[in-house]
Parts: C-alpha cells; sequence; structure tokens
C-alpha cells in the first residue's frame, strides 16, 4: 500500500475500502474493532493501513470493548473510530456520549439477523438507542464515493460539535465498488484561496485618507495606539491596520491601500515574521519600518513614534 494518509487519485474501491480511506485522510489514527459482518472490510484495511500512517489498530474482545477503547482515545487527543453492524451498535450505545465516529454498516433483522443481507432498520436506534436527553448526528452515503467523503465530513463534525457521529450505510454500499475520486491536495489549498474574502478577517481604523499606515496584530494592535495618537497630534495621517485573521494573510487590501499610501509600519513580536510579507505586497513602491521585540517585551511608544515618523517624510 503507501505510506500517505490522502491516497489522491481515481480509485475502483469497494465502500467499506472507500470508508476507511476517508477515515485516514481525516486523520483517524486510532481504530479499535471487532469483526461482524457487512462492515469486517473496514477493520481488515483499517489493521493493512493504519499502521503504515503511523496509526494505531487494535481488535477487542468485542464492540463493547470497542466502544470503550476509541472514548478512551478520544478523551486523549486522538481522532479515533470504529466500524459494526446492528447488533454491535446495540452493545456500544450506552457509551456513547464523546467525539468519536462510528461505521454503522446495516443488516436486517432483530438480534443476530441476516448477516448477509442489507436493510435500513438501525435509523431509529442511531437517534433513540440509549437513555435520557441526548441529541445525535447520523449521515447516510449512497455511493463508496460518498463512503470515503462523508467519513471525512463525519470527523469533522464530530471535533466540532463535540458528539459522536454514526455513519449510516448499508451492506450493499458497504460490499459495492465503484470509482472513488480522491482530490489532489491543491484542490484543497484552493479551497481556502478561492474563499480567502470570505475567511479573512481585518479591522481598520483611519486608513482611507492616511499617510501612513500601522500593521500590528494581537498585543501589538493595543500597543500601538498611544504612538499613533501622538503622530496624529504632530500632523500625521495614521490608520491602524489589524489583521484578525492571519492567515489566510489579507494581501488584497494591503494591495488596494498601497495605491496612494506612503508609508507602512509593521510592528510584531518577533524577527520580522509579516513583514517581509508585507513588503513582498509593496514591492519597493512605499516605505516599511519595523518595530519589533523578538527577545520579550514590548516596543515603547518612542519606538513605534520614531518609525511612524521617519516613513512620513
Amino acid at each position: 500500500m503507501s505510506n500517505r494518509r490522502v491516497l489522491t487519485g481515481t480509485h475502483f474501491w469497494q465502500g467499506d475500502i472507500a470508508c476507511a480511506e476517508g477515515g485516514i485522510a481525516a486523520g483517524c489514527n486510532v481504530y479499535a474493532g471487532y469483526p461482524i459482518t457487512p462492515s469486517s472490510e473496514v477493520m481488515e484495511h483499517m489493521a493493512r493501513r493504519l499502521p503504515e500512517v503511523d496509526g494505531i489498530f487494535i481488535q477487542m474482545e468485542d464492540e463493547i470493548a470497542s466502544a470503550v477503547t476509541i472514548i478512551g482515545a478520544s478523551w486523549a487527543g486522538a481522532k479515533a473510530m470504529t466500524a459494526t453492524s446492528g447488533p454491535g451498535i446495540s452493545l456500544m450505545m450506552e457509551m456513547m456520549e464523546t467525539p468519536v465516529v462510528l461505521i454503522n454498516v446495516q443488516r436486517g433483522g432483530p438480534s443476530t439477523g441476516l448477516p448477509t443481507l442489507w436493510a435500513q432498520q438501525d435509523v431509529m436506534q442511531a437517534r433513540w438507542g440509549s437513555h435520557g436527553d441526548y441529541e445525535v448526528i447520523a449521515i447516510a452515503p449512497n455511493s463508496p464515493q460518498e463512503m470515503f467523503d462523508l467519513t471525512i465530513e463525519a470527523f469533522n463534525l464530530a471535533e466540532m460539535y463535540r458528539v459522536p457521529v454514526i455513519v449510516l450505510s448499508d451492506a450493499i454500499v458497504g460490499h459495492m465498488t465503484e470509482k472513488v475520486v480522491v482530490p489532489p491536495v491543491e484542490d484543497l489549498v484552493n479551497k481556502i484561496r478561492n474563499n480567502a474574502d470570505k475567511i479573512i478577517k481585518i479591522e481598520e481604523h483611519d486608513t482611507e485618507d492616511a499617510d501612513v499606515i500601522v500593521i500590528a496584530y494581537g498585543i501589538t494592535a493595543r500597543v500601538v495606539i498611544p504612538a499613533i495618537r501622538k503622530a496624529k497630534s504632530h500632523g500625521v495621517r495614521v490608520g491602524l491596520l489589524r489583521p484578525i485573521t492571519i492567515w489566510p494573510f489579507p494581501e488584497k487590501r494591503i494591495v488596494e491601500l498601497n495605491k496612494y499610501v506612503g508609508g507602512w509600519v509593521m510592528v510584531e513580536l518577533n524577527c520580522k515574521q509579516l513583514y517581509f510579507e508585507v513588503g513582498r505586497l509593496l514591492k519597493g513602491d512605499s516605505k516599511l519600518a519595523f518595530v519589533g521585540h523578538p527577545g520579550g517585551g514590548l516596543p515603547s511608544e518612542e519606538e513605534i513614534y520614531n518609525a511612524i515618523m521617519e516613513v512620513a517624510k
């Protein structure tokens, strides 16, 4: 196989295999399970693949132990999952109140049921399987592609809402073999870049008519205020741009402002980490000064004021 977590490309995968690969791509690093038809292929694939990506696979003595183990792993900070079918869910249910992913490849009938036949008979069990007041999230894939995609989504939902998420598959989808496309990593990167305008948050003060703009974030965005006020009292039009979102960096706004701003001051507590990002965007068209304290302490009002006045010349 491969020691890569995300096997980009086009594959011909069974649904259960796609589910396992979705878990690995989502970052699952602990799998504890007990074999039961029609979910056993998830476990078998995890037994091969998870050690290749430095994950931990454990075959437990029963379904109860499987549930307890992934709960313990989750509480220890791991992304954990297991897979089973209806009878196994019955044994696991009272433990389910921790952000884990539980794959239920459904089969027919009560009790041990019809191990090799399919059904959608665990829907109400997923919602009402335990006592007390609680809410659940359950999602139902209908293809190997969705087995991959929705297993990743299940991990994201579990971490976001801090609850277990149940993937309600069935024996047909679990054993079906179809094309599964795992997108290249560039597509994941572009998801951020293409939505940068929705993600980026900045705070601006007096930037529209500024001759000088101070860029500062975190605590330094508070430290610079007295120096900005002092510079304004001496007739310099100074604005403040505070990146609330550091990455992705607010490149577009800085480029827009640089069309009429003559000078910039970067204030941060390091050795010019964002200073170089800003310099790259300015392209030498305007002045750029740096005020930093990488070894502890905070820059003084005088240091920041002097930098403002220097680029304002």
